[in-house]
């Protein structure tokens, strides 16, 4: 997963760790963690946090798949 990358679009898009657990309907605590690198994310969290963000598929790949 490419943390950095998911940072830059949150900025990009003014969003903050409160709204985006709040809109894709995370726990905070866990969407932090993910952030930070302290746990993976899971494809179904990977999910709503594209769509919570209205990612394209294919930033959203870029983001949670790709190497």
């Amino acid at each position: 997963m490419n943390k950095e990358m998911l940072k830059e679009v949150m900025e990009k898009k003014n969003v903050t760790i409160t709204t985006l657990s709040e809109t894709a309907k995370i726990n905070k605590s866990t969407l932090s963690r993910i952030l930070s690198g302290e746990t993976e994310c899971n494809v179904s969290t990977a999910s709503k946090i594209a769509s919570a963000l209205k990612l394209s598929n294919k930033t959203a790949y870029q983001i949670f798949f790709a190497e």
